[in-house]
């Protein structure tokens, strides 16, 4: 859309970026953000060296980068979580004889002319933020292809290192193979459209990067190649189009990845699965559950995730398992998905309950222990005892296949093992078992011994529960490992040792070999002796004869050592941030270590200009723990900087530690642009903006490439390099070529000696429109504290009742004159639909009071806004809305503001717009309602600004004014510009906006109406009444008839009442002062001549002062006619607010009125019919949230018909708490601006 780039306010502390928009977003709304960043974009990660990782390779720079799991916001800024996908597009500047490797295809690449080129990678696809990636080097590129099961091809590039790029294509020749064998079962390869590429770079390993998996230079070569090329090759179905929901989930990524390479050692032969499955299971032991494993990437998360796979298919069968994956796929493709979701699909493909498996397999942790014997009873009937032996963890229930050798051959069996301690099951065969194997093709993870052989059980802490804790370095800790035999034969303990590393060892070692009975159990004893602070892990080995994996046993141990017992802080006394450029950003790291035995609870703050903590301090340093510090340098000013980052209790003035910093900032240029983004607006193709590029910094600013795309253009040929001293700016000029229309995005790069900021990208936005500029204007709005504790703000809406999208531009015109008429921001308006702007000052930027100028690319926009102060008790404002140029006040002409109050509770403020090129003086006269002068008053405008003076009765005079009028004229006959007076009740601060009267013989003043009138009780003890004011500006007296027109259309005329020439009539309650009536009706005055002036104020008056709405005195010949439509802009239903929608009939004749109430994108709420009595007034209360059930901002339409219809629409939106009503004309669609 057409809206704008706005500069935001924002703060970034502890790697969170947070911006203050410049109004709220609405639920459900979108907003785009551009960041301007620089910096040493690299971190020590969880598992690696995440963001942009540099490296030399033989003088030839290579880049990769790297983000698992939360490293992506150390080089791009997002919301780095991996339910959030993006679309994601890259653009890159390198030098001109580097390659650039991303997400999806490239999609162009421009050479820039002065030895650099950028290139643009972008993706269709959503991206997870830690799969972004950018690699740059002189790769060698080579291609294959892929054909799809739709006979599409697709590119499967290699970007290789020079060094190995043969060897890595013959490496990876293998790779269209394996995503054919892989579409096969898992269903097409999921970025099809784009590609499936390697890139080989100085990493430890394989990252799933989406289309571009990156793949360690140091495998080529090895055949281990094949394997990590499959595994990353499976995360683009699992992991990269259907991503874990959050990183509890992870096993869905690797745990599935993994199984792919399952799946291609099925397709290379079983001899190679089952050697796969051996060498994934080669401990015998996996630590902690598959879902949400306390350690990060755990080979839990792999091997045992690929298990759980394994075992689903053999629970639920090859055909339903494979089913399964093909709906999870068509459910959560493009997005994420969890453990949940995955045995949803699986139940419904198999149509089985499987939550016993998954809190066996995903959720728990371990497996079972099976001890068996056999034997044949009559009948060839296999009697088979299983037992389950395991004591880490409970009993497990599972189908297993059993293999059984008979003189016959063999046969296969499946029987259910329930979780039961000890089973019994009977298998009919064909003839006497010879011998029985249980687990043959290796579908059940678990332990299998035959009662006949000797076994090693561990016991219940196995193998877990090995952590020796915190243990000071003064002191040792011992933990004891019970060796025990489960088995039938004698267990031999050849020995126990002990595998790396001198803190642990065993205590008293038995004499080995150790013989343990069948049944039996001995227990040794493991010694923890720190050698210093920190964590300690080793690995104990135990060799036995124990038929299972050769004899080997494994069991992992681990502790901390602390120097103290009680908690104690150890961190360095100094750090130095080096030496940075003024504007830059630096980082110094230093450790904070818990060396004590307990938890120390620490505050930590960072003092001293220009530093700042880069991440969150823990709160609580666990005993032992290390915690990374962060500390950023950001210098303001040129020389040495000192400051310190204090650990406390909540008392800086008594640290626990002190760490000074230093720094020292650099002379070097800075370069400022104004605005960030620019706007061209709303225009024909000749319209040109202009940016400022100014050198704040202490060096001279280079300027060395100004490039923007076409349809953009630069106004003025630049020499480059161009140079910018410091203090000095240099003015650029954009245009647009000839011939473009509708909405045109772009950017203008900046390249330049800033070493903070070397590329500088400024957002070009501009609408040409084939149809003249519309142009109208809010004589006032405001954002800013009042008094007390109120705000102020203006609420706007912008309506488009046609058929075509509009494009309007709004410019805030404060006090003081503006040097460019630019655009502040923009709004795409769509066809019939009404767009919000809550704070409109807020909007452009701004603070304070002034007008508002729209530029909108057609006719028919309806602008309306409601200018307030809101407070704990409620809101109180007056209607803007905005003129039409049509409806601009002129130098030639005279007007008046009539209704006016000064003291005695009430006060009355005056505002102008000038909206012309030369300064504006206005001149006004101030009367009382006799016609005495008061005082005058010459109000002064800067060009195309904005002037207020406050209170200005008060400073005239100190007797109470009512019904008081004030006449002005332009001081310049060539003046343009809007005027309006302000009400203001002092006690509930409610202004009432007053409209100028033209004065003048050609004002037909004889027939006007007011309509809208009450005299009746409100709620909470208020009453509603109608203040009316009338004046005479003619020559001569005028005689002037009041007539009150009740709801139902029957009227009571007042007696002529008489005006002398400057004189008025006020009356505080016309409908019952006057009348002596009660009830609601309208108004209608008839004059003997012209020059009569009439204003209205309906309001509530309770304790708490009055809240009203000016309504307007208009001329009976303005009356919408029969089949016009009239459309009534800034409905509200939201919170606190009501909407009454109120109809006039001025006709003779009884009317039929349909009305369409229209949500803000143009939906249909509600349609009513109502029929509107001759001379009746009908008010629909409530009509959005009562007669509807809307709640929200909305619009309506009005059309009434009938021979001789006229009429008047209007609507009323109420504060519910003050009562405040805003009065909102209608307007015809005809006369829309």
């Amino acid at each position: 859309p057409y809206d704008t780039p706005t500069a935001l306010a924002f703060e970034h502390n502890d790697d969170v970026l947070t911006v203050t928009l410049a109004q709220p977003l609405a639920a459900g709304a979108k907003v785009k953000l551009q960041v301007t960043y620089g910096g040493h974009a690299w971190r020590n990660g969880l598992i690696g060296a995440t963001g942009v990782n540099w490296r030399s390779n033989g003088g030839t720079p290579v880049i990769h980068t790297f983000a698992q799991p939360y490293g992506a916001r150390v080089w791009w800024p997002c919301n780095d979580r991996p339910d959030d996908k993006a679309i994601v597009s890259l653009r890159v500047t390198v030098p001109d004889d580097r390659d650039v490797a991303a997400n999806g295809l490239e999609r162009s690449r421009q050479d820039n002319a002065d030895g650099t080129a950028t290139s643009v990678w972008s993706s269709a696809y959503p991206v997870p933020s830690y799969l972004v990636v950018m690699h740059v080097s002189d790769f060698v590129y080579s291609e294959t292809t892929y054909t799809g099961l739709d006979s599409t091809t697709m590119p499967v590039g290699l970007w290789a290192m020079p060094e190995v790029a043969d060897q890595a294509e013959i490496d990876l020749a293998v790779t269209v193979p394996q995503i054919e064998v892989m579409a096969e079962h898992w269903g097409e390869y999921p970025f099809l459209d784009e590609k499936f590429g390697n890139a080989t770079v100085f990493f430890g390993g394989g990252m799933e990067h989406q289309t571009l998996t990156t793949l360690s230079v140091y495998y080529v070569g090895d055949p281990w190649m094949q394997w990590l090329n499959v595994h990353e090759l499976g995360h683009q179905w699992w992991g990269d189009w259907i991503t874990m929901d959050d990183w509890r989930h992870t096993w869905l990524n690797e745990g599935y990845a993994t199984h792919t390479e399952w799946l291609w050692a099925e397709h290379l032969g079983p001899d190679v699965l089952e050697q796969y499955l051996v060498d994934e299971d080669w401990r015998g032991w996996f630590s902690g559950p598959v879902f949400d494993n306390p350690s990060p990437f755990s080979w839990t998360i792999y091997a045992k995730g690929s298990w759980v796979a394994w075992m689903l298919r053999h629970v639920i069968g090859d055909d339903a398992f494979f089913e399964a994956m093909a709906a999870y796929r068509a459910a959560h493709g493009g997005g994420t998905a969890t453990t949940e979701d995955l045995e949803t699909a699986m139940e419904t493909a198999s149509g089985m309950e499987l939550d016993w498996f998954f809190d066996e397999w995903v959720y728990g942790r371990y497996r079972p222990r099976y001890i068996y014997d056999w034997s044949n009873s009559p009948g060839s009937v296999l009697e088979l005892t299983v037992r389950q032996v395991q004591t880490n963890t409970g009993l497990f229930k599972m189908p297993m296949n059993i293999r059984v050798t008979t003189a016959n051959g063999s046969e296969d069996h499946r029987v259910w093992l329930e979780a039961l301690a000890e089973q019994t099951v009977n298998i009919q065969l064909q003839a006497d078992a010879t011998a029985v194997e249980i687990n043959p093709d290796t579908h059940v993870l678990c332990e299998i011994a035959h009662s006949s052989e000797p076994d090693l059980e561990l016991g219940s802490r196995f193998p877990d529960g090995y952590d020796f804790g915190i243990v000071p370095g003064s002191q040792t800790a011992t933990r004891e490992l019970p060796l025990t035999n489960t088995g039938g034969a004698d267990l031999v303990i050849a020995g126990i040792w002990p595998q790396g590393g001198s803190s642990f060892e065993l205590e008293n070692p038995p004499d080995f070999p150790l013989t343990i009975p069948p049944g039996e159990s001995a227990t040794v004893t493991i010694l923890f002796d720190p050698s210093g602070i920190g964590r300690s892990t080793d690995t104990f080995y135990i060799q036995s004869n124990d038929p299972d994996r050769e004899g080997g046993a494994w069991v992992s141990v681990a502790g901390n050592g602390s120097l103290v017992e009680d908690a104690r802080l150890a961190v360095p006394t100094t750090a130095s941030a080096g030496r940075t450029s003024v504007g830059g950003t630096a980082e110094t790291h230093f450790n904070a270590v818990n060396i004590g035995g307990q938890p120390l609870a620490v505050e930590t703050t960072v003092e001293g200009e220009g530093f700042f903590l880069g991440t969150m301090v823990p709160p609580v340093l666990e005993p032992g723990s290390t915690n990374e510090v962060i500390v950023r340098f950001h210098p303001t000013s040129v020389g040495p900087a000192t400051g310190s980052v204090i650990f406390h209790q909540g008392d800086p003035a008594n640290p626990l530690k002190t760490v000074l910093l230093s720094g020292a900032g650099d002379a070097a240029p800075r370069i400022e642009i104004d605005p960030p983004a620019l706007s061209l607006g709303v225009g024909d193709d000749k319209i040109t903006a202009t940016l400022r590029v100014a050198n704040t910094g202490a060096e001279t600013l280079w300027i060395t490439v100004l490039n923007t795309a076409s349809p953009y253009r630069l106004v003025e040929t630049n020499d480059l390099p161009a140079e910018i001293a410091p203090g000095s700016a240099l003015d650029i000029e954009v245009g647009l070529v000839s011939g473009v229309s509708g909405t045109i995005s772009g950017d203008l790069s900046i390249h330049s000696n800033d070493p903070a900021i070397p590329v500088a990208r400024v957002p070009l936005r501009a609408h040409v429109s084939s149809n003249p500029v519309e142009e109208a204007s809010f004589a006032a709005a405001a954002s800013g504290p009042g008094l007390g504790d109120t705000q102020w703000s203006s609420r706007a809406y912008l309506l488009n009742p046609g058929t075509e999208s509009l494009q309007t531009d709004l410019v805030f015109r404060p006090g003081d004159e503006r040097e460019s008429d630019r655009p502040d921001v923009g709004y795409e308006v769509p066809a019939r639909s009404q767009r919000v702007i809550p704070d409109l000052v807020a909007a452009t930027g701004a603070s304070g009071s002034g007008g508002v100028n729209l530029r909108t690319s057609g006719t028919g926009l309806v602008a309306v806004s409601r200018t307030f102060a809101s407070g704990s008790d409620g809101t109180s404002g007056q209607f803007i809305g905005a003129q039409s140029r049509d409806d601009d006040l002129t130098g030639d002409g005279r007007y008046l503001l009539a209704g006016l109050s000064g003291n005695g509770g009430f006060h009355t403020n005056i505002g102008v717009l000038n909206l012309g090129d030369d300064p504006l003086a206005l001149d006004y006269w101030f009367f009382d309602s006799s016609g005495e002068l008061i005082g005058t008053r010459r109000v002064n405008a800067q060009p195309g600004a904005f002037a207020q003076t406050v209170a200005v009765i008060a400073r005239l005079t100190d007797e109470v004014i009512r019904g008081g009028y004030a006449p002005f004229t332009a001081v310049d006959g060539d003046a343009l510009f809007l005027a309006y007076a302000s009400v203001v009740d002092d006690a509930s601060h409610d202004p009432t906006l007053v409209a100028p009267q033209l004065i003048g013989s050609d004002v037909a003043g004889v027939d006007l109406i007011i309509a809208a009138a009450a005299a009746q009780p409100g709620a909470g003890n208020t009453s509603w009444r109608s203040q009316l004011d009338g004046g005479n500006a003619s020559d001569g007296e005028r005689s002037v008839t009041v007539e009150y027109v009740r709801a139902a259309g029957t009227s009571i005329a007042s007696m002529p009442l008489a005006i002398a020439t400057g004189a008025t009539l006020h009356f505080d309650d016309v409908v019952g002062g006057l009348f002596g009536e009660t009830g609601k009706g309208w108004l209608r005055l008839s004059a003997s001549g012209t020059g009569i002036h009439a204003a209205s104020r309906t309001f509530n008056n309770d304790a708490d002062g009055t809240y009203g709405q000016l309504i307007p005195a208009l001329p009976i010949s303005a009356a919408t006619g029969s089949g016009t439509t009239a459309v009534l802009a800034g409905l509200s239903s939201e919170t606190g607010f009501r909407t009454n929608l109120g109809l006039t009939s001025v006709a003779a004749v009884d009317s039929t009125c349909s009305l369409n109430l229209l949500a803000g994108d143009g939906s249909l709420i509600q349609e009513l019919s109502v029929i509107l009595p001759a001379a009746g007034f009908v008010q629909l209360e409530r009509v959005l949230a009562g007669q509807a059930g809307f709640v929200g901002t909305a619009w309506a339409t009005v059309e009434c018909t009938g021979d001789g219809t006229a009429f008047f629409a209007h609507a009323s939106v109420v504060d519910e708490t003050t009562g405040d009503p805003t009065y909102i004309p209608a307007v015809e669609l005809t006369r829309a601006p």
